[in-house]
């Protein structure tokens, strides 16, 4: 993305690019390599870590991560309660959940794929959107914040949405067998997004 702004591709552009990075003078087309970036590098450490978790523990972890950054904001926000920033629980941090989600998901195989459930996940994601939608047109019109509050990655209607997604991916795609064509398809679009979609 960034290289198609520059005519050429030369040593001068790469340390352009480089430069431009650590300004962050790249955030609206690139906003996702920071955390990426992060999150590979925590990968090796998490791998370990995942690896001796049991199923338990995985629930444990999302209850908190639900709870603490998910719901609490939103309450204490609504009810006008001030809460200090400074309380944090690092490892719970705006996507290591989510990575540990997609591994709970995908590579541990948590959470079983059935008709029924489909059907209860996007309806939920589907309610979550309207909860999102009405709260924020409250927000603007009826209380005149200028505010999209609820447009956080670790608040509960963002993170339903995401799980929502994920399950009906994995219902579509789970042991199904696409045609060689597909398969270069899907293939070529995960490989210009890191593997992201």
């Amino acid at each position: 993305i960034y290289f198609k702004r520059t005519p050429t591709f030369s040593l001068e552009n790469i340390i352009n690019f480089i430069k431009e990075f650590f300004n962050a003078e790249i955030l609206l087309p690139l906003w996702f390599l920071y955390s990426l970036i992060g999150m590979y590098i925590c990968t090796p450490f998490l791998r370990k870590m995942v690896k001796n978790m049991e199923n338990r523990d995985f629930k444990i972890f999302f209850a908190i991560w639900v709870i603490v950054t998910g719901i609490v904001p939103i309450i204490f926000y609504y009810a006008q309660i001030k809460i200090t920033n400074y309380f944090i629980i690092p490892i719970i941090g705006r996507y290591i959940p989510y990575y540990l989600l997609g591994y709970y998901m995908f590579e541990r195989n948590g959470i079983k794929t059935s008709k029924k459930t489909l059907i209860a996940v996007s309806l939920l994601g589907l309610i979550s959107l309207i909860f999102s939608v009405l709260l924020t047109y409250f927000d603007i019109k009826v209380f005149g914040k200028e505010t999209m509050f609820l447009d956080k990655v670790d608040y509960i209607n963002l993170i339903i949405m995401t799980f929502s997604v994920c399950y009906i991916v994995k219902y579509i795609f789970e042991n199904r067998n696409f045609s060689e064509k597909v398969e270069k398809m899907i293939l070529s679009v995960s490989s210009t997004t890191f593997g992201i979609y």
